[in-house]
């Protein structure tokens, strides 16, 4: 008896060349000059997570060490101005000499989902 196996094929990926060179798969030494520059302790990363309506971010040392608490960010001019300025008062409070800001890398807030088009249509349909 024969048995064949289906071959796979790699798909093409849709990514730009821009995108690929922006995300940081791999340790390649960018920031270790910088971190070695002012010390583990004094190197700080800000790390945001972002949303449709309000994000959240939080300030780290290099090894991991949470200097403030996770905090949410409403979406406005005001809530962001809050947001830098208890992010100074937290650097200037632990001695951050240098610090990288990381903001996770998202492409679908943008878009609409297919609920809210059905919604839209449902409505857009009934009201003429």
């Amino acid at each position: 008896m024969v048995t064949t196996s289906k071959t796979r094929t790699k798909r093409n990926r849709s990514r730009s060349q821009k995108f690929k060179k922006a995300v940081l798969g791999r340790p390649q030494g960018i920031i270790q000059k910088r971190v070695q520059a002012v010390g583990p302790e004094r190197f700080g990363v800000v790390a945001i997570d972002c949303a449709k309506a309000r994000s959240t971010w939080r300030l780290t040392d290099f090894y991991g060490t949470v200097l403030t608490q996770s905090a949410n960010v409403e979406h406005n001019r005001g809530s962001f101005q809050l947001a830098v300025l208890t992010l100074k008062q937290a650097i200037e409070k632990h001695g951050i000499k240098d610090l990288i800001v990381a903001v996770e890398m998202t492409g679908t807030y943008h878009k609409r989902s297919g609920e809210e088009e059905i919604k839209t249509a449902m409505s857009d349909s009934t009201s003429s």
